[in-house]
């Protein structure tokens, strides 16, 4: 898998993701539109949110992490945040700096 730092790709991926479970045209879901607020989006949305988000991105997401991905802006960061191969990178690259 490889590491999920086009934050473009992941936005759109979201948006999509979020649009579908809205029953929203995707221009009709913007960056910082409420997912439940805005769009009309509950708890079972949200659920289901995080189950898309991890088998199209690859990335866990935990039930306590659900209530904090309000918005497609957020969504993305956590996404990044928590991208195992875009970790590793950061980790090895950590390292590497690291050695004298």
């Amino acid at each position: 898998m490889r590491a999920l730092q086009d934050t473009d790709e992941v936005r759109s991926i979201i948006r999509k993701l979020v649009a579908d479970l809205a029953e929203r045209e995707l221009d009709e879901v913007g960056d910082d539109d409420d997912f439940f607020d805005s769009l009309g989006l509950d708890s079972m949305h949200a659920l289901e949110l995080g189950i898309e988000l991890e088998k199209a991105l690859g990335i866990q997401v935990r039930g306590e992490d659900i209530a904090e991905l309000r918005t497609v802006s957020k969504a993305v960061a956590f996404v990044v945040a928590n991208d195992p191969e875009s970790q590793g990178v950061r980790r090895a690259s950590a390292k590497q700096e690291a050695r004298p």
